[in-house]
């Protein structure tokens, strides 16, 4: 999936296999690289974000937080599968 703001001169590409980034390419797109990073070097499984990116690859931030970070898993400072208790 890509994305072109030629008025910018900015450029985004996400390549996918299965729903695991395995590379991306970003011109001008450099605010979010270590999230990019991230998530190509964790292999990360994106879910339903995969189908999300391809709408708006520009929420690969969001992307992040939620799939490597896990964060809209976490259940509050009680969740005990979190804590390991």
């Amino acid at each position: 999936m890509e994305i072109t703001d030629a008025a910018k001169g900015r450029h985004l590409s996400l390549q996918f296999q299965g729903d695991v980034l395995v590379g991306c390419n970003s011109v001008g797109w450099t605010e979010h690289v270590g999230a990019m990073r991230g998530l190509v070097e964790g292999q990360i499984h994106m879910g339903e974000w995969k189908d999300k990116l391809k709408k708006d690859p520009t929420q690969l931030m969001a992307a992040y937080i939620a799939s490597a970070q896990a964060q809209n898993a976490w259940n509050g400072a009680a969740d005990v599968a979190r804590r390991g208790c």
